[in-house]
């Protein structure tokens, strides 16, 4: 909840909340927009920044002495020196991936996140039981806000009918809003472009809907 607090305001979940149930009035479906603030901690990336840095410090210092004439320079006039130099040039790119998105991304790769954030969407739609709904028509939004990624899983009798590449399009809407720090108007463009595609593919509801899940804002 905490972190909610953190990136909306009670007026914004009121608003996503509101629009989550104006949506399911028109639809025989059951939307679920989830936010977390990223899908995995990456171990990984703090150690190859700190990696990629010790090179980096070892190959500047080695061709500054090349110039400068061996031991001329003072990094290279003892061993212990030279060590301590390159490992602090370690302990700083290793702080810095921790501190910088945009290093911590490039350490990482754009294959494992896409990995991770997969992973995390169908975690998110095991753990707040969208596969439950009478009719099979669970819909989870997950925005992954360090990936800068949004992913749209339908549940079967979603599926039946919409393939997975009709999302596409209100993925990239949402993503250009939440690129621009748009969050609460990211998630609520998500969730009226999805009311609209299930519409346009015949889950127009019909009769009075049963509220089979919560329409509040998930955080992870």
């Amino acid at each position: 909840m905490a972190q909610i607090k953190y990136f909306f305001s009670p007026e914004d979940l009121n608003k996503i909340e509101e629009a989550v149930k104006s949506a399911e009035n028109e639809i025989s479906g059951e939307i679920v927009p989830v936010f977390v603030t990223e899908s995995d901690s990456y171990p990984e990336a703090v150690l190859r920044a700190g990696l990629t840095a010790i090179i980096f410090f070892s190959v500047v210092i080695l061709l500054i002495d090349q110039r400068m004439g061996w031991q001329q320079f003072v990094l290279l006039r003892n061993e212990w020196i030279f060590t301590g130099s390159i490992l602090l040039g370690g302990v700083i790119g290793a702080f810095l991936s921790l501190r910088i998105p945009s290093i911590k991304r490039l350490m990482i790769g754009s294959h494992q996140t896409n990995l991770r954030v997969e992973a995390m969407a169908k975690q998110q739609f095991l753990a707040h039981e969208l596969y439950k709904t009478q009719a099979r028509t669970g819909i989870l939004i997950m925005l992954s806000l360090f990936e800068r990624q949004v992913i749209i899983l339908g549940d079967k009798g979603i599926n039946e009918k919409i393939q997975p590449e009709q999302w596409h399009t209100i993925v990239k809407e949402i993503i250009s809003l939440l690129s621009k720090k748009r969050n609460t108007e990211a998630i609520i463009l998500g969730i009226n472009r999805c009311k609209d595609l299930l519409i346009a593919n015949g889950f127009k509801a019909e009769n009075e809907n049963l509220n089979e899940l919560p329409n509040n804002l998930r955080s992870f």
